[in-house]
Formats: structure tokens, sequence, C-alpha cells
């Protein structure tokens, strides 16, 4: 499950046609602090591996509404 999930993140990152970054160990590790928890593996990887970092996902709900995220 965790190869899709990159791989549909990688695929949305280049449909976007923004520009994002990954994140780095050190931000992974304060946003681990923040929190005081452990981030999962899986995001972790999502994380570090995809362009995901400084971007922005809106999700149409239905006509005039969005989430943004």
């Amino acid at each position: 499950m965790v190869n899709e999930v990159i791989t549909r993140a990688k695929e949305m990152i280049q449909r976007s046609g923004t520009s994002a970054r990954i994140a780095t160990v050190g931000e992974i590790n304060d946003l681990n602090e923040k929190l005081d928890i452990k981030l999962p593996e899986w995001l972790i990887e999502l994380m570090t591996t995809v362009e995901v970092c400084d971007s922005k996902l809106v999700v149409l709900l239905n006509k005039g509404a969005e989430l943004r995220i």
C-alpha cells in the first residue's frame, strides 16, 4: 500500500504543475518533537521521497465548495 500511496502522490504533484519540495530529516525530527509522537514510517517515506512539502491540495466537494488542505 505504501508504494501505491507514493506513486499516486507523485502523479498528483506532477499533474498539478506546481513546485514543491521534500522534507529534510531535521524537519521530520522537529515535527516528531513538536507533535510529541513518532510519525508513521509510511508518512516519513512519503514526505522524504515525494515533493509534497509546501504544496496545496484542494478537493472540490460540490459546486462552489472546497476543502483546502
